[in-house]
């Protein structure tokens, strides 16, 4: 403690030496004659010595980083900050000063200032007339602050671990609080933790949107209290700062304070509709409604702000009074700001805007490919192909199909991997079929069930679709051909003809190799979709498969097994009761 003490001593001469010495040369002979102290002579030593002309600004002045701007009207002076005196007329000159542990501030040949709870402003003010005393009286200077002090603050009442801080001398009472919220790190949670804090973040959103955070905090953020060393308190209210930023409600810190959070008072207001934050709000003494309106960060671009309506609810829940008013007025002071009670609701109608007016894309073989605007859910297919020119000579109107975007019912993209999860939790499927679902399901493309051969070929308009926003329509071109591999004897394009079957191109091919199974599959060309049955319809664009013995899974050989020695011991059973029936009656 003593060495401390020892280096704050030496390194405070240092800097007073070093002061000394600047305004010795900035101020010869402060005090002698008045010749010898003309601001002419000033001028003259200044302008002989070009060394005092400026102190440089040190360069780690560029490192100091602060949670906000300061307010030299806010900004509480204490011992070890760093002020920056400027100087530049009559004279130029530069200086680092810094408060001492008794709060007064020492400006060599200027003299001593008294900094014990005054503000940044009201001393600088002081400084500035004084240096207009003994300089000039047009004397033009500023003190700012250089570096802020550290500071200590007690943190206590409805938070995770109160205690004492060390912050910086210009942050807020916001951060002091955050950093009394903190928890330390937790332990690393299970898969079955993550998917259920998943879930429940999934659930908080959705509420959300339409009902805001309710109860976010256990702890008040709008009856915050900080009384300072000299017996005087402010009340915070953190909410109005976020939304309003009123330095007033989050002030700067001092040394000393003690900040009291008390629990969320149960007094609300609720606020929904068509505002950037809506929710339930703690309720303080002196709410209005345009205060609220601000808390909940504003209305957004579809709210009829000239029909608010407030609702009056007393202590037992009971609607007492139910009333429209013009937000649009008295947030212009056409009209006076409405003085709200605990349990008020304030519901901000919208204008009810519905896009009529939508686009889809259309590509492949129509004469005029493109985007078409359509009225979502009532313009049809058909409508657009007639648009588009209809089809060119080229194409595959069997195999045409239209893809749609999956979307939730709040518009927005589905997370089709945390869809499948949820889904076949509770599914009654066994371990096969379950696997065999989830793969199906993430590979889900957004095809739109639509039958073009009926639509376009057999005239059916029944089976037209009605198109969506977004919604891609594309026309394949004819290839007049299917495509088959797999262990045949010459695998390729073989030209389409129509009512073929699926062994007519494997000949074509060249018939099945020897390790073939005997299992021809049909691939539809349109949805990749496979058909077990090798007598299917083929269209051209489709593919025929032809597997090895290998290429049947091991599961079905498995199963086939296990079915045939299932039968084989069902019959002997049978035979055996049979038999003991017989020897028994003899």
């Amino acid at each position: 403690m003593a060495s401390r003490k020892l280096l704050y001593i030496i390194a405070f001469l240092l800097i007073g030496a070093v002061a000394n010495r600047l305004q010795a040369q900035a101020f010869p002979d402060v005090g002698a004659s008045s010749s010898d102290n003309s601001i002419d002579n000033i001028l003259q030593n200044q302008s002989q010595n070009k060394q005092a002309d400026q102190l440089q600004i040190p360069k780690e002045m560029s490192t100091l980083f602060s949670d906000s701007y300061v307010d030299p009207k806010m900004y509480h002076l204490g011992p070890f900050d760093v002020l920056y005196l400027s100087i530049w007329q009559p004279v130029n000159l530069s200086t680092l000063l810094t408060i001492t542990p008794e709060g007064s501030l020492v400006i060599p040949r200027i003299g001593e200032f008294n900094a014990r709870g005054k503000t940044l402003d009201s001393l600088s003010r002081e400084v500035i007339i004084e240096l207009q005393k003994h300089i000039n009286k047009n004397a033009q200077a500023s003190l700012t602050l250089y570096k802020p002090r550290n500071i200590i603050v007690y943190v206590n009442g409805n938070v995770k671990q109160p205690g004492l801080y060390i912050v910086s001398g210009n942050s807020r009472v916001s951060y002091a609080i955050q950093l009394a919220n903190q928890t330390p790190k937790e332990e690393t949670a299970q898969p079955f933790d993550i998917e259920k804090k998943e879930l429940e973040k999934d659930r908080e959103k959705e509420q959300r949107a339409f009902f805001g955070r309710q109860g976010a905090t256990d702890y008040s953020l709008r009856e915050i209290v900080v009384k300072h060393n000299d017996s005087t308190s402010d009340n915070v209210d953190l909410l109005k700062y976020n939304a309003m930023h009123v330095d007033a409600a989050n002030p700067l810190l001092r040394e000393g304070d003690q900040i009291y959070v008390p629990r969320r008072d149960p007094q609300t207001i609720s606020i929904y509709g068509a505002v950037f934050q809506p929710g339930s709000y703690e309720y303080v003494k002196g709410d209005s409604l345009s205060t609220i309106i601000n808390i909940a960060f504003g209305t957004n671009q579809n709210a009829n702000d000239s029909d608010v309506r407030l609702v009056h609810v007393n202590a037992n829940g009971n609607v007492t009074k139910s009333e429209n008013v013009n937000l649009f007025n008295i947030q212009r002071h056409i009209s006076p700001d409405i003085a709200l009670e605990p349990g008020d609701g304030i519901i901000v109608e919208q204008n009810i805007i519905r896009n009529y007016f939508g686009a889809v894309a259309i590509t492949g073989e129509v004469r005029l490919p493109g985007t078409y605007g359509i009225v979502p859910g009532k313009t049809k297919l058909s409508e657009v192909i007639r648009q588009a020119g209809s089809f060119t000579d080229n194409a595959d109107t069997v195999d045409g199909y239209v893809k749609r975007r999956i979307l939730g019912s709040d518009g927005n993209s589905i997370d089709l991997i945390k869809q499948t999860q949820n889904m076949y939790k509770s599914s009654p499927l066994n371990l096969e079929d379950t696997l065999n679902f989830d793969l199906q399901t993430r590979l889900r493309s957004g095809m739109v069930a639509v039958d073009f051969e009926r639509i376009f070929i057999g005239g059916d308009s029944s089976s037209d679709i009605v198109l969506q926003d977004g919604d891609e329509i594309a026309v394949p071109k004819n290839l007049h051909q299917v495509y088959v591999y797999g262990h045949v004897q010459n695998p390729g394009f073989i030209s389409y003809i129509p009512d073929k079957p699926a062994s007519y191109y494997v000949k074509k091919a060249g018939g099945e190799e020897e390790s073939a199974a005997g299992d021809i599959k049909i691939i539809n060309g349109k949805t990749l979709s496979w058909d077990n049955s090798s007598t299917g319809t083929i269209h051209a664009g489709d593919y025929v498969y032809v597997p090895k013995t290998s290429d049947i899974p091991i599961s079905a050989k498995q199963q086939e097994t296990a079915n045939l020695l299932t039968g084989l011991l069902v019959v002997a059973t049978f035979a055996s009761i049979i038999v003991n029936y017989i020897l028994f009656h003899k």
